[in-house]
């Protein structure tokens, strides 16, 4: 096997390990939910535009959605709503619902490929501005998106 391509191998699969090693929000345990949600917050508080970030992104994944399919409205109102916080999770759903859902999702994936690029950067800088507001927090945060 030539070099380059032994390279090219071990550098995906220890980007497959940090991809691994990466969390949910949801699964991390209550009291880290809280803490995070906490620092949230008060970077909220501290820059209103970095939650701004998050609600255009947000909007943006809902519209592109609903455009997708446009049946699938009355359940982001329950799991993605525009104001207040959702009834339920998604991943909660009734599998009907669910698979409505993920087929909305994937098909705005398809037709607007740069959402996932615009979560991301707000997830970023929402979870850098909630580093900020409190620098305890980082620990929980290097196990939802680990440095890479």
């Amino acid at each position: 096997m030539k070099k380059s391509a032994l390279a090219l191998i071990t550098t995906g699969l220890m980007a497959l390990s940090l991809h691994a090693q990466a969390v949910k929000e949801s699964e991390l345990p209550q009291a880290e939910q809280d803490h995070l949600k906490a620092a949230r917050n008060a970077a909220y508080k501290a820059d209103p535009s970095v939650k701004q970030l998050g609600v255009d992104a947000r909007k943006a994944r809902r519209d592109a959605m609903i455009k997708a399919d446009p049946s699938v409205a009355p359940i982001l109102d329950q799991c993605m709503p525009l104001s207040g916080s959702a009834s339920i999770k998604s991943a909660d759903l009734p599998p009907a619902d669910k698979a409505k859902y993920d087929a909305a999702k994937k098909a705005s994936d398809k037709a607007n490929p740069a959402l996932k690029a615009q979560e991301a950067a707000a997830k970023k800088a929402v979870y850098a501005a909630a580093v900020k507001a409190d620098p305890t927090v980082a620990p929980i945060v290097n196990k939802i998106a680990p440095a890479n």
